[in-house]
């Protein structure tokens, strides 16, 4: 059991920039967001009837992510400084 709890810290706090800092926590991230409400806007979309083109809803999500991406100044980790 402490073996598995070390295995995981050390994976906790391996997740530092290039610098050594850890990143920012998981939920301060927008890209997590901007995924969490797509997921939620498909379900709803599928309960009430709504339709949308796959190709559409890919792409849009796609653009966005990367659009997110390029703004990106921060690792994401589960544990911040």
């Amino acid at each position: 059991m402490i073996e598995l709890i070390t295995r995981i810290w050390k994976a906790l706090t391996s997740m530092r920039d290039a610098r050594g800092n850890l990143g920012k926590s998981w939920f301060r991230s927008k890209t997590l967001w901007v995924n969490i409400v797509a997921v939620i806007g498909v379900v709803t979309a599928s309960y009430l009837g709504v339709t949308m083109d796959a190709d559409s809803s890919v792409g849009i999500l796609a653009t966005v992510n990367f659009i997110l991406r390029l703004i990106t100044t921060e690792p994401v980790g589960f544990i911040e400084d």
